[in-house]
């Protein structure tokens, strides 16, 4: 019986066209995960390339329908929701500026910043910068960062407007116990006795409210601090102390605040997913 011979055909050539079109559909859709921004993430840090308007889009519309100045703290991202507000911090310098978003950048991983936007971080032309995403609760730092900017660093002291009303109201407080504490000095310096003096001060301290800190993690090897310093927002971790633990013999981790206990708790809840265990504690 006659064996016959099958014969494959070849299996037709790819254009490297089409190559080449997968592979920049795949980048793409990385880069979207990666872009993937959340108006409640205040931990993640990201960075893009910081770079201004031109003066010719002054007056026209953005995106959102608001119409564009260089005199206000907006700025342009091409997937960052609308409204979202943006800490974004010179990675040279680690100035830092608040703006909220109001129009689409064409271009990945860049945000457009107002003139007035991008001089306050000290960039000329473009830079690299860290951006993050702040809560909604930060209304109020984005209004008044002029005031909270620290002029010697350019860094933010972060407010909510809930942290704000707390803080006038104990700076007012403050306020009076000074005033009290200076006409119990000129009292004293009239004719009472040095004891009576002491008392008013110690009456004073009494008065003080209490500050706290928020202990971050207990048990800390001395290898591993370094990193869970690192899971905080950037403006923070200048602020950890790394003191030895009694119980474990490694390492407690405090985040010095030095402030009142609501601004304490508030501080706690947006540090809660890097530290679920973390506790509001009286300054020691």
């Amino acid at each position: 019986m006659e064996k016959k011979s099958i014969r494959l055909k070849p299996m037709p050539a790819v254009p490297v066209r089409w190559l080449l079109v997968t592979l920049v559909l795949c980048v793409a859709t990385w880069d979207s995960v990666a872009q993937n921004f959340s108006s409640e993430d205040t931990v993640t840090e990201y960075t893009v390339t910081a770079t201004y308007y031109a003066d010719k889009f002054v007056g026209r519309k953005t995106s959102s329908g608001e119409i564009f100045t260089q005199d206000k703290y907006t700025a342009a991202h091409h997937t960052i929701k609308f409204g979202t507000l943006v800490l974004v911090t010179n990675q040279k310098n680690g100035k830092q500026v608040i703006v909220k978003v109001n129009d689409r950048c064409p271009r990945r991983g860049v945000i457009d910043l107002t003139r007035k936007g991008i001089g306050a971080i000290g960039i000329k032309g473009s830079g690299k910068a860290t951006i993050r995403i702040l809560p909604k609760s930060y209304q109020y730092a984005w209004e008044h960062q002029d005031e909270i900017r620290d002029l010697e660093s350019g860094r933010l002291v972060l407010t909510t407007s809930a942290e704000a009303a707390t803080e006038n109201k104990t700076t007012e407080t403050n306020i009076g116990l000074s005033g009290s504490a200076n006409k119990s000095i000129e009292t004293t310096s009239q004719g009472k006795s040095n004891t009576a003096e002491r008392k008013a001060v110690s009456d004073a301290k009494k008065d003080v409210p209490t500050k706290y800190d928020l202990l971050l993690a207990t048990g800390v090897a001395r290898a591993q601090a370094e990193k869970q310093i690192n899971k905080l927002p950037m403006h923070l971790r200048d602020s950890v102390l790394q003191l030895p633990d009694q119980v474990s013999g490694k390492l407690k981790l405090i985040l010095a605040l030095g402030t009142s206990e609501k601004k304490a708790k508030a501080t706690k809840q947006t540090l809660m997913r890097s530290f679920p265990n973390c506790q509001v504690i009286a300054c020691e």
